[in-house]
């Protein structure tokens, strides 16, 4: 099997291979609107808020419970999320059709991709110039005085991030890409360049999970790894260097 193929589930997925977790509170209070809160687990400043268009009527048979809020609202699919932890706030005995659920489930999953996609661009003014600068002191003592070997590490998180930092040349670069796609290529663009590459692995990893493990080890490059499990999983089979970040 070329390493092409194998990394193909990874580079060319038709589900994303690493999935945001999302916290949801859900008010449900009977004669008021339902509401519905969604933070990223990790990133709390990303967060939307949605609600129905009525008040919620009385339940007439079944009431409604977190078991049934939480199998409703944890149907993602191939979304980039998953459903980690669920809070209710349920008064009288409200009646909540599973259309509902599911209409304002694609809406607070439309609006979280929205404005992590608004997100990514805040940090695009004028990176060259940010990186010059920070050269530009690292060369040079405050007396004009030249430092001993001055050496720049960078971490991109975006292909357009990493087309900047080529162009600065540091000591080295590390991608944290949100998902797996592209790291292949990318890896290969750095070492062309020169300059070490590493990989931040992702955060967590699931027990069944080992073709992860897999395509990180074919990426022959030093690792950044923020878990326990993908730590003892490297063990004895990873050539590079190992970097951990437990935060």
């Amino acid at each position: 099997m070329t390493v092409d193929k194998a990394a193909k589930p990874f580079t060319q997925a038709n589900t994303p291979v690493y999935r945001q977790p999302v916290d949801v509170q859900v008010v449900a209070r009977e004669g008021q609107p339902l509401g519905l809160t969604w933070v990223l687990s990790k990133n709390p400043e990303i967060n939307v808020y949605v609600q129905s268009d009525e008040p919620l009527t009385r339940a007439n048979s079944r009431s409604v419970n977190a078991d049934y809020l939480h199998q409703q609202l944890g149907r993602l699919g191939n979304t980039a999320y998953r459903l980690e932890n669920l809070t209710t706030d349920i008064e009288g005995d409200p009646f909540i059709p599973s259309s509902l659920l599911n209409r304002l489930r694609q809406e607070a999953v439309e609006s979280l991709i929205q404005q992590q996609a608004d997100a990514s661009e805040i940090f695009t003014a004028d990176p060259i110039g940010v990186l010059d600068d920070a050269l530009f002191a690292l060369e040079y003592h405050s007396e004009g005085m030249l430092l001993d070997a001055p050496r720049l590490h960078l971490l991109v998180r975006t292909p357009e991030q990493l087309e900047a930092a080529l162009e600065i040349q540091p000591a080295s670069i590390t991608l944290d890409y949100l998902d797996l796609y592209g790291l292949s290529p990318a890896v290969e663009r750095i070492k062309e360049a020169g300059i070490t590459a590493r990989v931040a692995s992702p955060r967590i990893l699931k027990p069944d999970e080992q073709r992860v493990v897999n395509f990180l080890l074919r990426l022959d490059c030093p690792l950044v790894v923020r878990s326990g499990g993908l730590l003892e999983a490297l063990q004895g089979r990873h050539q590079h260097p190992l970097i951990g970040d437990f935060s």
